[in-house]
Order: C-alpha cells, then structure tokens, then sequence
C-alpha cells in the first residue's frame, strides 16, 4: 500500500524571458515569440548519423532578418544539400524564395 501526504514541493525551471534575433542580435523582453517575429526551422533527412541532430530552430525579428538568415543557411552548412528542408519548404523552392527577394 502506498501512504500519501500533501507536501508543497518547490522546484527550479527554465523559462522564457525573452528572445533574441538569430540574425541581427536584437533582443526582446517577452514571455511568447512577438507577433511580428517568425518562428522556424531547418532540418535534412539525407542519411548520416547527423540526421537527427539536424533539426535547428532560429527566431528572426523581421522580414529582412528572414531572407538573410535563410540566405546564410543556404549558403552556409547547406551549401551541398540535395534533401533538406527550410521553414517547411523543399531546398529547392528555399533557394528559389532566396534569389527572388534580390
């Protein structure tokens, strides 16, 4: 038989407090991602033991901000990728969406 006891229990947990721009550095005090932020991630599926582990999440502060960070994606570790995926979309279309806003 299990004896229970109603005890106040205190523990200590990360929180948010606020964000910063992955591209730009520009911060914000806030409990939830500011409605005029984006959210998003990036990911490959090609195999290797890496694949997993690919899985990054970056918050950007403005529409600027987004074209240049998936410009640095594109440009940087998934330079060579045949198989990823940028905020939800195919490399493919990832790079098209980058040359367009040139």
């Amino acid at each position: 038989m299990i004896k229970t006891e109603i005890k106040e229990v205190t523990s200590k947990q990360k929180v948010t407090i606020g964000y910063k721009c992955d591209c730009c550095g520009k911060e914000v005090s806030a409990t939830s991602l500011p409605n005029e932020w984006h959210n998003f991630n990036s990911n490959h599926d090609e195999w290797g033991n890496d694949s997993i582990e690919s899985y990054e999440y970056y918050d950007v502060c403005s529409p600027k901000c987004y074209k240049d960070k998936m410009r640095q994606i594109l440009e940087g570790k998934y330079k060579n990728r045949k198989w990823a995926t940028i905020d939800e979309k195919d490399i493919q279309f990832a790079r098209l969406l980058v040359e367009s806003f040139k």
